[in-house]
């Protein structure tokens, strides 16, 4: 008798559960503007006995008749809750629940914080974490006074009994048989954020995605000719031949300046917003120049994307090479041109200590390295240093540190295009509509809403523009004579084109 009360005071718990961290989660994505779909909303719901089941496994702790296990139920359930709440924004932020990425990002968690505070603004986390302590506390407070009134009998039995199939069955037939949802919204809604974790990292196994090991890679750097030529083709990568040549290596040895844009797309280039062209400088330099119209992004991720530009390696998108310790031996353009008497150097507004970027950049030959320092006096906007200081290091390098005689390879990765989109307090704004949310006491802020969201990159991308035009400018003055080529690309496009398409 005992035991059935129990369960189904279990029961009633987990079904409280269920419902506040759905009302949690429509509360989170309705702060920052979030435009549900009919499909997503009601996988959300369905995504209601999902919550169930982790609310039974925490209620048969929360209910025990031991102290010490009720005290760990507590425990658990608040955990559970502060992780069901960084799932909700870090969907809200990527678009996807996180998978087996997140043990990694956990281990650079500090160098995430600028977007992280602008996504999850402080006061409304202390709301969250309230929230979810009144739903645990009050939802054990409210079950105790109902199960005072609870009689066990046929009925109950059936529907504790259904309760708990459905909180099994559910969930597994969500995660596990994707293929049987033709409406990718419903999916995403429906999922639950522990399963999915569970299901993408430890069950799942992708048929589609292959890991190059350090040998493979070895192999096909040798068959593109880096370091020890192939000797013609190799038969496991019969498309790629010898491309180092046997003869003489002398050659025209030209400075190249490389400026790798950080998510900006064709789109965002040729982009008019009330017939006012949105980079204008951009579009300038695409039609004085050599224009490649149709290229695809070489990942999604700017760690996908260095070893594809510095070492010819094709993104793994189910695998990051910046990600594995120790770093695979890779070879490199810039040690390549170091060998030809090039000096190399490398210059990024963040700290490149994150995701291992200052191991790797050093790996492939750059000499000189200018990013993020804390010990020196400088406005941090965001991740780092914006691109109007970036810029300005680099014509500084260029025009006073690089040797005269010898020619160079710089690259600069700018970064103010990147989440949270914070620029300079002076900046005056010219596409952001809520202007008034953008300052706080004479310094940018990051705004949640989705819309507002879109107008800061937008913003960010005029000022990157600007901050291009000038050194454009420079560029023409100063070195275009001297025979240096000036080489722009994109790491990736946006993600919040999406969010823009549902905003509009």
């Amino acid at each position: 008798m005992r035991a059935a009360k129990r369960i189904t005071r279990v029961c009633l718990w987990a079904i409280l559960w269920g419902v506040g961290i759905g009302l949690l989660k429509l509360l989170v994505f309705l702060f920052h503007g979030f435009n549900f779909s009919p499909a997503y909303l009601i996988g959300s719901i369905a995504s209601f006995f999902g919550n169930i089941l982790w609310g039974i496994l925490i209620g048969f702790l929360l209910f025990s008749k031991s102290r010490l296990i009720q005290c760990f139920g507590y425990a658990v359930a608040f955990l559970i809750a502060v992780f069901y709440i960084s799932c909700f924004h870090y969907e809200l932020f990527f678009g996807a629940l996180p998978g087996a990425d997140l043990f990694y990002y956990l281990r650079e968690l500090p160098h995430l914080l600028p977007s992280l505070k602008s996504n999850a603004p402080f006061g409304f986390l202390l709301f969250e974490v309230g929230y979810a302590s009144i739903l645990i506390f009050g939802g054990v407070f409210v079950v105790d006074r109902l199960g005072l009134k609870l009689q066990t009998s046929m009925p109950g039995f059936v529907f504790t009994a259904g309760i708990l199939i459905l909180s099994v069955c559910i969930p597994v037939f969500l995660h596990v048989f994707q293929s049987k949802f033709s409406n990718d919204a419903f999916y995403q809604g429906s999922r639950n954020p522990i399963f999915w974790l569970a299901h993408s990292s430890l069950i799942s196994v992708s048929e589609n995605h292959q890991s190059f090991t350090p040998l493979q890679i070895w192999e096909y750097q040798k068959a593109l000719g880096h370091r020890v030529p192939s000797g013609g083709k190799n038969p496991n990568y019969p498309l790629c031949s010898n491309l180092r040549s046997t003869g003489s290596s002398s050659f025209d040895k030209r400075s190249v300046i490389l400026i790798i844009l950080e998510s900006v797309g064709n789109k965002e280039v040729f982009m008019e917003i009330d017939q006012k062209p949105l980079m204008p400088n951009l579009v300038k330099i695409a039609k004085n120049g050599l224009f490649f119209e149709n290229i695809s992004a070489s990942g999604t991720k700017s760690n996908q994307v260095l070893p594809a530009i510095f070492s010819g390696i094709p993104p793994q998108t189910y695998n990051n090479i910046l990600w594995k310790k120790p770093l695979p031996k890779l070879d490199g353009l810039p040690a390549l041109l170091r060998e030809h008497g090039y000096q190399t150097a490398y210059f990024h507004g963040s700290d490149l200590s994150f995701e291992q970027q200052r191991s790797f950049l050093k790996m492939v030959g750059f000499e000189h390295l200018f990013d993020y320092d804390p010990k020196m006096e400088k406005k941090v906007s965001g991740w780092g240093y914006d691109d109007r200081e970036m810029f300005s290091t680099l014509m500084n390098w260029i025009t006073h540190s690089a040797r005269p005689d010898d020619p160079y390879f710089a690259t600069l990765f700018t970064l103010s295009t990147h989440d949270p989109f914070l620029l300079p307090p002076d900046w005056e704004t010219s596409f952001t509509q809520n202007r008034a949310k953008l300052r706080e006491n004479g310094t940018w802020i990051g705004v949640t809403p989705l819309k507002d969201r879109y107008d800061l990159y937008l913003e960010s991308l005029h000022f990157l523009d600007h901050e291009i035009g000038k050194f454009y400018d420079w560029y023409l003055e100063s070195e275009q004579s001297k025979g240096t080529l000036l080489v722009i690309l994109s790491d990736h496009v946006t993600s919040l084109h999406n969010e823009a398409a549902d905003i509009d």
